[in-house]
């Protein structure tokens, strides 16, 4: 599990990481040559526009990893980040700062940013090849083969995200 948080370099140095696009590919290359599956996990930002969305589709397309994570940019209580935006917080319910809903108003209708939420996670379905690998391998029991589809599932709905909103 790789937190590469983002897909450009202006966006990992907002969120103050001491790295670069370029060590994170060559990581997943080194990687990938040794037989490893890469997890990725990505911060989606609600000031994105549906360009944001394709641009991470597109570079994920390129990078070909196992499975990707995807969390809503979510300022945590006690944080300065949470103290710079605590005006602009849409909810102080602590249920919603699950990090798959936003609690910072989108740039993009809610709907609209969900759906594409929802689009990021269709695209990132683990593939059949690494599903028989771990059947075999004994790590992936029928229980939690069912379980992962039923996320998966859920996870590519965007009313799912809208549920109880």
């Amino acid at each position: 599990s790789l937190g590469f948080e983002a897909f450009r370099e202006e966006e990992l140095k907002n969120f103050n990481k001491r790295n670069t696009i370029a060590t994170n590919e060559e990581a997943v290359r080194i990687l990938q040559s040794n037989g490893i599956q890469v997890w990725g996990c990505f911060i989606v930002d609600p000031a994105w526009e549906r360009r944001d969305f394709d641009g991470l589709l597109e570079y994920l397309g390129r990078l070909r990893l196992s499975f990707h994570q995807f969390t809503v940019l979510t300022p945590i209580p006690g944080t300065g980040f949470f103290t710079e935006k605590v005006q602009e917080l849409l909810t102080t319910n602590y249920e919603r700062f699950d990090f798959l809903h936003g609690v910072l108003p989108p740039k993009l209708p809610v709907a609209e940013f969900y759906e594409n939420m929802a689009r990021l996670y269709a695209f990132s379905k683990l593939n059949l090849a690494d599903l028989r690998r771990g059947w075999h391998e004994g790590d992936i029991t029928p229980a939690t083969l069912r379980r992962l589809a039923a996320m998966l599932q859920r996870l590519a709905n965007p009313q799912a995200y809208l549920a109880g909103s």
